[in-house]
């Protein structure tokens, strides 16, 4: 890194920073200066562990035409989009920007993330590709005590955070669907010191939510759904009349079926060369809805091991078993086997390969009750006996 010139602080970059405090945020989230008069990053920004000084650095505009302004410090960056090299800032809330400018006419572009612990946000909140000849303003909006992560090929300058407000009515937070059934879905999420929170869901394409005010329990069972359905749930903090949170989201799909009924097929994979299927795959698709039920490939990392993984299929229904062709196809193996452990008829493929994408095979299996066999389940309700596994159809009914 560069080492630092002294000057004097009307010459220094000014960065705006929001401080955590210990015991909650300051009021208004307040401002502080950093002055940067060491070769070291200010308190609260740091390079993400791919990055180093030679990445991105803090410069002066001493004898060097960086065209900062005259005797400004800066910090100049010379990473691409799609990096893992970035540099993290303070947590922010609210709004914010920064100027940027190319430093040759080969660069010159910045991409502004959220950043959480390590995970940074599936698109840029900000960004400018345009390669400008002087300084540019960036800015960003919505930022809800995060951090940011900048991947910068240029040269930034008069980075100022507008302070936010935090919210008086806490959004609540790790909203998740577990036991999730093709009719049922439990939702939690941590009550932190609140205690009443109101509840809306809906499935997938409809436009109206169902709602459920009140609740003074962090959870809710969800009943009556329909299988194979997306749903969208939200919760909010009510922590008055006058006074709620922000809603927080969370999505869940319910299964074909009941995960009770479902029974388990195997499909072995091999690669005899060792790196991978090169984009080939197989896929299990359920025929009457087409939901992909899975989607299974090998990558360099499993070798010429033999990887074995079960399918949970619902009976009843039909699945396509299709092969997706890749760039080695000669070198894919495979094997599938039925509910029973046993290969389904024409899916053996230990010893040759699909040639070109296809569907393979439709299976189902059956679970309807069955003459004479070894196999029987009561319902203690009717005492009927269906049994399972035989050749004829039966049913004995006692009283």
């Amino acid at each position: 890194m560069r080492k630092f010139i002294n000057s004097t602080k009307s010459r220094l970059l000014l960065f705006t920073l929001f401080l955590l405090c210990a015991g909650g945020i300051s009021p208004a989230w307040a401002q502080t200066t950093e002055e940067f008069t060491s070769d070291e990053w200010p308190e609260g920004w740091s390079l993400s562990a791919d990055a180093s000084e030679s990445d991105y650095y803090i410069e002066y505009d001493g004898s060097n035409d960086y065209s900062y302004p005259t005797g400004r410090r800066g910090v100049y960056g010379q990473v691409s989009s799609g990096t893992t090299k970035y540099i993290i800032t303070p947590v922010v809330n609210g709004s914010g920007s920064f100027k940027f400018k190319r430093r040759n006419s080969s660069n010159g572009s910045v991409y502004v993330y959220t950043y959480d612990n390590g995970t940074l946000s599936s698109s840029p909140i900000a960004s400018n590709t345009s390669k400008p000849t002087s300084f540019t303003t960036v800015s960003f909006s919505g930022v809800d005590n995060m951090r940011l992560a900048i991947v910068l090929n240029g040269r930034m300058d008069n980075f100022i955070y507008t302070p936010g407000v935090e919210a008086s009515c806490k959004t609540p937070q790790n909203l998740a669907a577990s036991d999730i059934t093709d009719e049922s879905a439990t939702i939690t999420w941590d009550a932190g010191e609140a205690d009443t929170w109101n509840l809306r869901y809906k499935a997938s394409g409809d436009a109206d939510y169902t709602e459920v005010n009140g609740l003074t329990s962090a959870s809710y069972e969800m009943t009556g759904l329909d299988a194979a359905t997306t749903y969208t749930v939200e919760v909010q903090t009510v922590c008055s009349q006058e006074d709620q949170s922000a809603w927080a989201s969370a999505e869940f799909t319910t299964p074909l079926c009941s995960p009770s009924v479902q029974r388990n097929i195997t499909l072995t994979m091999w690669d005899t060369y060792g790196d991978g299927w090169q984009s080939a795959y197989l896929q299990v698709v359920d025929k009457q809805s087409s939901i992909e039920i899975a989607k299974l490939t090998l990558t360099s990392a499993d070798g010429k091991n033999q990887i074995e993984n079960t399918v949970a299929l619902c009976p009843n229904r039909d699945y396509y078993i299709n092969w997706i062709s890749g760039t080695y196809n000669s070198e894919c193996r495979f094997t599938i086997k039925d509910v029973d452990g046993n290969i389904i008829d024409g899916l053996d493929y230990s010893n040759s390969n699909p040639s070109s994408s296809t569907t393979l095979a439709t299976y189902s299996w059956d679970n309807t009750p069955v003459g004479d066999g070894a196999q029987f389940a009561i319902d203690k309700n009717t005492y009927d006996f269906g049994l399972k596994n035989a050749n004829e159809s039966a049913e004995q009914k006692f009283t």
